[in-house]
């Protein structure tokens, strides 16, 4: 029957010279063979069964057919791979495989990144096993590995067994090693800083810091675990030259994948980071004395006593250390006379007498780096004792004025006879307790004798009076019979443009003594004049020139120069005419404009007002400018009462007409709503302490506005402006750039082109961060220089604000898991994260086989969050993971506990 197991075999059994037995007849049981003995001879090879049919006989035999050689086996070659060499544990393949036919093996090549052989690097050969019969390769595999490191021994095990049964096992060891050990070449230290105006400790901290004095910069693969932690020590340098604070920062950077706590100092690294602060911030006073205005009530003219008080505080120093200095000025002369230096802390309070007279008091105080502010303070004592009014009566007559008619002027220093003070205060004499009511004028009906108060007013406004008699005599004849009037009144009104009463404008009669008088609700009044005198009356008021200007006025000049929209009145084009040329040029707006950013205070060729007679008529309305209107009003002569001589006020530069004209009037614009036509945008960011971004400052929703106006203002103490750059509609003229080291930024807008779309960028600030903290924290919206001010094109005056976007970390809304600070800890750490939108977040923290040690839940706000963990609630050491879940998106950290 095994005949049959070769290619050549006997197929039908026929009686042969040999019989043949082949591998599958091994433990088949018996096999019965047929022996045949001829007795004549016979041919070779195979024969028919009657084959010389007479000459043979048969026997039978029973034949077990057994395998006694056993199978052999050469496993693939022993491998050394690196630890950043990705395989598949399932499939071990790439590390050679056990073949039957030695002409099947193969090199084994592999293409190790952590090996220093580039490309494909050949190191051994696949495993050979064979047999007499047949071979079965069953392969198993062990792996002996840090899990965290990723270094170890795969052992592969083959075993070949033949089909009887026999096997033979070997071996092959693969070690996975770390090529490149993570070495203290790998670590870039953080440099040592040198730094001023900071002395918030916590200011310090390293992730507060920027490159390259934050945190040690580590170069690792995935063989590695370095971690680094930190330790600092504060060393007070007050009255110090070199540093007000210096901090010892000790850094220490451990490779778990190589440290542990009985190699030595394998695998740990420390570095010492030297920090010195040196502030130049000087103290800021939290409260100091206002200047006082004191009464002695001593008779005989002696001390007052004043509490001086002040309290300060500082960015740095701790203000119940403060130093302290009361310098005494007396007389305000410029020497001091007397100190006072308290205790120190953080105010200062002392008592001190001081004689009758204006004195100086200089408050100093000094933080423990040595800076030192100083505060003045004035301190006037007066006497409470009022002046003594001593009195005499005159006789004079009247002097011929006209043929009909004469006057005398009596002046108040005439009737005095040596009035004064005990105190020896200066005193002055009028004829009413105003000190401008000096002199009195008689006429032909004040003949004979008249009463007069004669006031005496010391330089502290405290009165007394004495009355006396004016005698009125006309030893000249200048009266006509019966006497008559010789005198005549000259009043009038004042009103704006818009018809508004006006306050306080300077009225001067020309050619007359008397002094100016002042508007009191637009109307004036000069005392008598004599007839036939010839005076000019001409107002002037030059001052607060920002008054009713703004953006509005600008577009409205300019939509005249264009013919869009003609100034409807020649006193708006006197207003439109800001530098007094006699027109209404694009310069006029120009110079405006530098009035409403802060350029100038006032405006350099004009006056803030301008007045006309309210009589006078144009003869050509639409160009003023072409004849010589009356700014001033003539009287040649006065022959009667003038009681109509009114003007016309026009507030140069204000062609809407909103200026305020009335003394503390608060007939101002409501400008408290705020319009979403009229919100400009920002991007939030949480900015890094050293930090430079550039923000577009976009039209938002300016479409509808015609004009708009602000201040941006800012905390210089939290961002520095470094430079400010135009839009592709915009320009430089535009806002201020000059109040920029201020912490300031006015800025003017007005348009008649194509309206603006909410992505246009009007401007484009770059920011560097002085500190860590938000955008929106640090800089706003305000009046402060050019008031907040925006009118839609259909005319409505509006109240523009700033919109800040969404907040982000510079990853633009991303959700970001940071690594946990400090790490390693051993008492508490907190784990930081960003998020695009507010919500709910799970932190998971678990062990290295996945036990859940600590969950906690946190409702999050949109930007930047924190969570702080404390150890005792892990009941752990070593590596553990911890993963956040927010808005169906997670991202896990490692980090590591230490035994506190």
């Amino acid at each position: 029957p095994g005949y049959n197991c070769f290619a050549n075999g006997n197929l039908y059994h026929r009686f042969d010279d040999v019989v043949k037995f082949c591998c599958e007849d091994v433990d088949a049981g018996d096999i019965m063979v047929i022996m045949r003995v001829y007795d004549v001879p016979v041919i070779p090879g195979i024969v028919s069964d009657d084959y010389l049919e007479g000459h043979y006989s048969d026997c039978m035999i029973m034949v077990e057919v057994q395998d006694k050689i056993g199978p052999t086996i050469v496993c693939p070659s022993d491998l050394t791979i690196s630890c950043e060499y990705d395989f598949d544990p399932d499939n071990l393949s790439v590390f050679g495989v056990i073949v039957e036919d030695p002409a099947d093996r193969e090199e084994i090549c592999i293409d190790d990144p952590g090996d220093d052989v580039v490309g494909p690097n050949c190191m051994g050969l696949d495993g050979l096993a064979t047999d007499n019969c047949s071979v079965t390769i069953v392969e198993n595999m062990s792996m002996i590995m840090d899990s965290i490191c990723g270094t170890g021994q795969i052992i592969r095990t083959f075993t070949a067994t033949d089909p009887g049964g026999r096997s033979v096992s070997c071996q092959q060891v693969i070690t996975i090693v770390n090529y490149h050990p993570f070495t203290e070449a790998n670590i870039e230290w953080p440099l040592d800083l040198h730094t001023s105006d900071i002395c918030d400790i916590d200011a310090l901290d390293p992730e507060d810091l920027s490159y390259p004095y934050s945190m040690p910069i580590l170069t690792t693969d995935q063989c590695d675990l370095a971690t680094f932690n930190y330790s600092d020590e504060v060393f007070d340098f007050s009255g110090s030259s070199e540093a007000c604070f210096k901090i010892i920062r000790t850094w220490t950077v451990l490779d778990w994948c190589r440290f542990s706590a009985t190699n030595g100092e394998t695998g740990r690294w420390t570095h010492y980071q030297i920090i010195k602060v040196k502030n130049t911030v000087p103290p800021t006073f939290i409260s100091s004395g206002a200047d006082m205005d004191l009464c002695s009530d001593d008779p005989g003219c002696g001390d007052a006593v004043a509490q001086l008080e002040a309290s300060a505080d500082d960015d740095c120093t701790n203000p119940n250390t403060f130093r302290w200095r009361i310098s005494i000025d007396l007389d305000n002369n410029g020497t001091f006379d007397d100190f006072i230096v308290p205790n120190i802390g953080q105010s200062i309070s002392a008592e001190y007498a001081f004689p009758i007279g204006n004195h100086r008091v200089l408050y100093a105080v000094q933080d423990f780096c040595s800076n030192t502010t100083v505060e003045e303070q004035f301190i006037n004592v007066e006497s409470c004792a009022p002046p003594s009014a001593k009195c005499q009566s005159i006789t004079t007559t009247l002097m011929a004025v006209n043929p009909t008619g004469g006057t005398v002027t009596i002046w108040a220093s005439d009737l005095d006879a040596g009035s004064d003070h005990i105190c020896g205060l200066d005193v002055s004499v009028a004829f009413s307790s105003d000190p401008t009511d000096i002199y009195l004028v008689f006429d032909c009906d004040d003949i004979g004798d008249n009463d007069v108060e004669l006031w005496v007013i010391d330089e502290n406004g405290l009165t007394d009076y004495c009355t006396v008699t004016v005698t009125i005599q006309d030893n000249n004849t200048v009266c006509p019979p019966g006497g008559g009037g010789v005198t005549g009144t000259i009043s009038g009104s004042i009103s704006s443009s818009s018809t508004l009463e006006m306050s306080d404008v300077v009225v001067n009669l020309e050619g007359s003594n008397a002094p100016p008088e002042f508007t009191d609700d637009g109307e004036y009044a000069f005392p008598s004049m004599p007839l036939g005198g010839s005076y000019i009356v001409a107002p002037e008021l030059n001052t607060d020139h920002k008054n009713g200007i703004s953006t509005i006025d600008l577009i409205k000049i300019q939509k005249h120069l264009l013919g869009i929209k003609d100034l409807d009145s020649p006193y708006k084009l006197v207003a439109a005419d800001a530098n007094r040329s006699g027109s209404v040029t694009a310069v006029d707006i120009l110079e405006l404009k530098k009035l409403i950013l802060g350029i100038y205070d006032e405006l350099p060729n004009n006056t803030s007002w301008r007045f006309i007679d309210r009589s006078y008529v144009f003869a050509d309305p639409q160009n003023p400018f072409n004849e010589e209107f009356a700014e001033s009003y003539t009287i040649d002569p006065l022959d009667a009462d003038m009681a109509d001589i009114d003007f016309v006020g026009i507030k140069i530069g204000d062609v809407n007409e909103s200026a305020q004209v009335l003394q503390g009037s608060t007939d101002e614009t409501d400008l408290s709503g705020l319009n979403e036509e009229s919100a400009l945008h920002l991007e939030d960011v949480r900015l890094q302490a050293g930090e430079i971004r550039e923000f577009e400052l976009t039209a938002g929703s300016l479409k509808g506005i015609a004009t708009t106006q602000f201040t941006l203002e800012w905390d210089r103490t939290k961002i520095d402006v470094m430079s400010v750059e135009p839009g592709p509609r915009a320009n430089r003229g535009q806002w201020n750039e000059a109040e920029l080291n201020t912490g300031r930024l006015p800025l003017s807008w007005h348009k008649l082109e194509m309206p603006y779309v909410e992505t246009d960028v009007l401007i484009t600030l770059t920011i560097r961060a002085i500190r860590g903290g938000q955008l929106s924290d640090a800089l706003s919206m305000s009046s402060a220089v050019t008031a907040e001010e925006s009118m839609t094109e259909s005319g409505v005056i509006t109240k523009p604000h700033l919109v800040f976007g969404k907040t982000t970390d510079g990853l633009h809304n991303a959700f970001v898991l940071h690594q946990n600070r400090p790490n390693p800890f051993s008492q508490e750490t907190t784990i930081p994260f960003d998020i695009e939108e507010p919500g709910n977040v799970e932190l998971i923290i678990y062990d290295v086989l996945g036990r859940i040690l600590y969950t906690v839940g946190q409702e999050a706000v949109a930007g930047y969050n924190e969570i702080v963990v404390p150890a005792s609630a892990l009941n752990a050491t070593g590596l553990v993971m911890y993963t956040l879940k927010a808005n169906n998106t997670q991202q896990t950290k490692r980090m590591i506990i230490e035994k506190e």
